[in-house]
C-alpha cells in the first residue's frame, strides 16, 4: 500500500494547477486525475501498465487503478476539489475540445525546427508543455468538433494529433522523472483553430517535414472530401426558399452572393467564390459557410446566417447551451412583455430578465472583481471563464430561441454587463479563504530560508510585511502597501523565477517597466497578485515624485471592454523589485518607499513548494495584525545608505561651491550666493553650455544640489519668475511654494 506523499514530496500538480485549468482555462468538465507517483503500487485487478501517462485513480487500498469509460467522463466541481487535494494526482486533459499537436522527436534541435515552422506558419506561438529532459513537446490549442488521431512520421520521431477519445498529460511528473512545465508558465488562454487551419496546418507540416505518407486514423473521421451524405440541413432549405441560392455545384454545394460582396475587390456573385456546404456534404457533417476572399477572412457560420438575416430562426445546427427539458420545465420563465402574437419584445428590461435566469439562457454570468471583467459559466457547471465576443452571439441565439425578436448586439451587451454587475464574486478571496495551513511558521524567515539573505531583525522585518501585504491586498483590496521589497544579488541567482514562484499561478504574475505610461500599467495589473519590476526598470527614467505617487497608489482607473465609462479598482498586487546593482537609491525623500534586500542562492522550486503554505499563514498573520510595515520602514533607514547612488557630478559640483565665485571679484565662495542657477552651475561646475543642457541633466543637476543641502524654490529676476536653488539653511520659515 502507497503511503500518502508529503507537500515536499508532492508528484502531481498543484490545487494552483487544478484552479487554472479548471477556472482560467475553462476545462473543468474534461479534466481527469493520472497517478504520478512511479513508487505508487499499481492494483493487481487492474490492466493498467504505465504509470503516469493514462487517466488512473487510487482505490480504497491506495492501489492505482484505471478509470473506466474515461472517454465519457465529465468531471464534477467535488471530484475536482478532491482530485487537487492529492498530492500524487497530476491532470490529464481529454482532447474533446483542447486538441494537442504531440511532437515526439527527443532531438531538441529537431523538435525546435518543427515548433519554429509551426509558429512561422500561424504567426504566433501555441501553448508548449516541455520537460528538461526531453527534446519532446507539445503544442496545445481549442478546435471543437469530432476528429480522428492521425500521424506523420518525420525523422527522428513523429507528430501525432490528438483528437477525440485522447488526451495528454497536462502537470504533474513524467515517469522519468522530469516535471511537465509550459514554455513561459501556464497558459493564460488556449487559441482556436478552425478547421480549415488546421487542415492547411497538418499539409504543410506533412510536405516539409514527412517521411512516409500520412497516417490517419478511422475513430471519429474528422471533415473529408468524398461522397455527398443525404443530411437533413434547414440552412441550406432556408437559403433556397428566400432565393438566395445562385447555383449549385456539382458537389452539392449552394453558389450564393457574399452578404459582404461591397468590400470585395475582385470576382462577382455566383463565381463559386462563396458557397454554403450544406450538411454532409464535402465531408461537413453540418453545413458550412466559405468565402475564398480576404475580407472574408475568419468570418464563422454565425455570422454569415445573423447577415444574412437567418439568425431570427436559428436551428439545430449551432451548438448553443440549451437548459436540459426536465429542468427547464420545472421553473417558472420570467414575465416578459410580449407582442401582440406572443413574441418578447427586444427591449432592455426583457433583455435582463433572461440573462438573470441561467434556464433562459443557459449560461450563469457573473463579474469578478479581482479580474475586473465579466465571466461566465454553463448552468450549474461551476467551470468558470472570461467573457469572449462569441459568448454575446451564443445567447443572443439562445434568446431568439427562448421567443425574442430580433436582438441587437448593443442591447445583449448592456443586459449582460447590467447582470454580470449584479453578480459579483471574487476569485482571489474565494481561493485563499479555502488554503489550509499546517501551523508551521515560514514568513519571518522567508528572505533567509527560501532566498539566501542574512537572518537580521531587518529582513525578518521585510519577510513579514512582504507577505502580510501581499495577503491585504487579496482580503482587503487597495489597502495601503506603499512600500517595495527590492532582492539584489548576482546574475542567475534566481531572483526571477523565485518571484515568479510566489504568484498562485502563472497568470496571476506580471512584470512592469516603469516608465510605462500609466494607462497600459492600470490595464496590467488587472488580475495580478505579484508583480517584478525587474532590473528596476525605469526607476531613473521618471520624476521621482511621479515614481513615488505610482508606487504608492492603491486604485487603478480604465475603460473595459464594452463600456463607455471609466472604472476605479483597487489594487491586488504587491511590487517585488530585482536588481543586479547594488546602489540604486538617488532620492532621499523617496527612500522609504524602497526595502533593498541582498540576497544570495534563491530556491525557487522550494517557494514553488511550500507557496499555497506561506500564502495561508499571510493569510492569518494579516486578519491578526494588518500589514506589518512599522518594522520595516524604521529598520530600512539603517540600510538605505549603503545602496544609494554616489553620483560623480556632485563632488564636481561640491567643489565649485567651495572655489571663488564666478559672479562677482569679492573673493567669496559660490557657495555664499544668495540663490543658484542650474544653467550657472552646469557652465560652472560642469562646463556644460546652456545650448546642451537638457531635461535629463536638469534632473540630474537637482538631485545632486539637494543632496548637498540645497532646497528648489521660485524668485523674481530681472521681472520674470525663474527656478533657483538656495541652502536648506536660509529658507524663510513660510517656505515658497515649488
Amino acid at each position: 500500500m502507497t503511503a500518502p506523499a508529503t507537500n515536499d514530496q508532492r508528484a502531481g500538480a498543484t490545487p494552483a494547477d487544478w484552479l487554472h485549468f479548471n477556472l482560467v482555462l475553462g476545462l473543468g468538465l474534461d479534466l481527469l486525475p493520472v497517478v504520478s507517483n512511479t513508487a505508487a503500487e499499481v492494483s493487481p485487478d487492474s490492466k493498467l501498465r504505465d504509470l503516469g501517462k493514462t487517466p488512473s485513480r487510487y482505490n480504497a487500498a491506495r492501489q492505482v487503478v484505471g478509470i473506466a469509460g474515461w472517454t465519457g467522463y465529465a468531471a464534477s466541481d467535488d471530484e475536482l476539489a478532491r482530485w487537487a487535494d492529492e498530492p500524487d494526482y497530476g491532470i490529464c486533459i481529454q482532447t474533446r475540445a483542447a486538441r494537442a499537436l504531440d511532437i515526439d522527436v527527443p532531438d531538441e534541435a529537431a523538435a525546435r525546427a518543427i515548433t519554429d515552422f509551426i509558429a512561422l506558419w500561424l504567426g504566433y506561438d501555441l501553448p508548449t508543455r516541455f520537460r528538461a529532459n526531453s527534446g519532446k513537446v507539445l503544442l496545445a490549442f481549442l478546435m471543437p468538433g469530432g476528429f480522428a488521431k492521425r500521424k506523420l512520421v518525420v525523422a527522428g520521431g513523429v507528430i501525432e494529433f490528438l483528437a477525440t477519445g485522447q488526451q495528454f498529460v497536462a502537470a504533474g511528473l513524467h515517469p522519468s522523472g522530469a516535471r511537465y512545465e509550459w514554455r513561459g508558465g501556464l497558459p493564460a488562454a488556449l487559441p482556436e483553430l478552425s478547421v480549415d487551419e488546421f487542415e492547411a496546418l497538418w499539409s504543410a507540416l506533412a510536405a516539409q517535414f514527412a517521411v512516409e505518407p500520412a497516417a490517419q486514423g478511422d475513430a471519429l473521421a474528422p471533415r473529408q472530401r468524398g461522397p455527398s451524405v443525404a443530411t437533413p440541413d434547414p440552412v441550406a432549405d432556408w437559403l433556397r426558399r428566400e432565393g438566395l441560392v445562385l447555383g449549385e455545384d456539382r458537389g452539392g454545394a449552394l453558389q450564393l452572393a457574399c452578404p459582404w460582396q461591397h468590400e470585395h475587390t475582385t470576382g462577382e456573385a455566383g463565381d463559386g467564390s462563396t458557397v454554403w456546404f450544406p450538411a454532409g456534404t464535402n465531408g461537413y457533417d453540418r453545413g458550412h459557410f466559405k468565402c475564398l476572399h480576404g475580407h472574408c477572412t475568419g468570418r464563422g457560420d454565425g455570422e454569415f446566417l445573423e447577415a444574412v438575416g437567418y439568425a431570427e430562426t436559428a436551428a439545430e445546427e449551432f451548438d448553443v447551451v440549451v437548459a436540459p427539458a426536465g429542468s427547464a420545465a420545472e421553473h417558472e420563465r420570467p414575465r416578459y412583455v410580449r407582442d401582440k402574437r406572443g413574441k418578447i419584445e427586444a427591449t432592455l428590461d426583457n433583455a435582463a430578465k433572461a440573462v438573470r435566469d441561467p434556464y433562459e439562457i443557459g449560461f450563469d454570468i457573473r463579474y469578478d472583481t479581482f479580474r475586473a471583467e465579466m465571466m461566465l459559466a454553463e448552468r450549474g457547471t461551476g467551470g468558470w471563464r472570461a467573457f469572449e465576443d462569441q459568448d454575446v452571439s451564443a445567447i443572443r441565439i439562445q434568446m431568439e430561441r427562448c421567443g425574442f425578436k430580433r436582438l441587437s448586439k448593443e442591447l445583449a451587451r448592456d443586459a449582460i454587463a447590467l447582470i454580470a454587475k449584479e453578480n459579483r464574486f471574487d476569485t482571489a478571496i474565494t481561493w485563499l479563504e479555502t488554503l489550509w495551513h499546517d501551523g508551521a511558521p515560514r514568513i519571518d524567515m522567508f528572505l533567509r530560508d527560501y532566498l539566501g539573505a542574512a537572518d537580521t531583525p531587518y529582513t525578518r522585518a521585510v519577510s513579514r510585511y512582504l507577505w502580510t501585504a501581499l495577503a491585504g491586498r487579496v482580503l482587503e483590496p487597495g489597502c495601503e502597501a506603499p512600500m517595495v521589497p527590492v532582492l539584489i544579488g548576482g546574475q542567475g541567482v534566481g531572483k526571477t523565477r523565485s518571484v515568479k514562484a510566489i504568484s498562485p499561478a502563472r497568470e496571476f504574475f506580471s512584470e512592469m517597466n516603469l516608465a510605462d505610461r500609466d494607462a497600459d500599467t492600470s490595464r496590467q495589473m488587472r488580475g495580478k497578485l505579484v508583480i517584478e519590476l525587474g532590473e528596476l526598470r525605469g526607476l531613473h527614467s521618471r520624476d521621482a515624485e511621479a515614481i513615488k505617487a505610482f508606487i504608492s497608489r492603491t486604485d487603478e482607473s480604465w475603460i473595459p471592454k464594452y463600456e463607455e465609462f471609466g472604472t476605479t479598482f483597487p489594487r491586488r498586487s504587491v511590487f517585488i523589485g530585482t536588481s543586479n546593482q547594488l546602489q540604486f537609491l538617488d532620492d532621499d525623500t523617496g527612500e522609504r518607499r524602497w526595502l533593498p534586500v541582498e540576497v544570495g542562492q534563491c530556491d525557487a522550486d522550494a517557494v514553488a513548494r511550500d507557496r499555497l503554505q506561506l500564502w495561508a499563514e499571510a493569510r492569518d498573520a494579516f486578519i491578526v495584525e494588518g500589514i506589518a510595515w512599522q518594522d520595516a520602514e524604521r529598520l530600512a533607514r539603517e540600510v538605505h545608505g549603503r545602496h544609494k547612488i554616489q553620483d560623480e557630478w556632485t563632488q564636481l559640483i561640491s567643489d565649485w561651491l567651495d572655489a571663488p565665485q564666478d559672479f562677482g571679484e569679492s573673493g567669496e565662495t559660490n557657495a555664499t550666493c544668495d540663490f543658484l542657477r542650474v544653467c550657472d552651475v552646469a557652465r560652472g561646475a560642469l562646463k556644460i553650455e546652456a545650448r546642451s543642457l537638457g531635461r535629463r541633466e536638469e534632473m540630474r543637476i537637482g538631485k545632486c544640489l539637494r543632496a548637498l543641502g540645497y532646497e528648489r524654490i521660485e524668485k523674481w529676476l530681472s521681472g520674470r519668475k525663474v527656478r533657483a536653488w538656495v541652502l536648506e539653511t536660509s529658507l524663510p520659515s513660510q517656505p515658497l511654494p515649488s
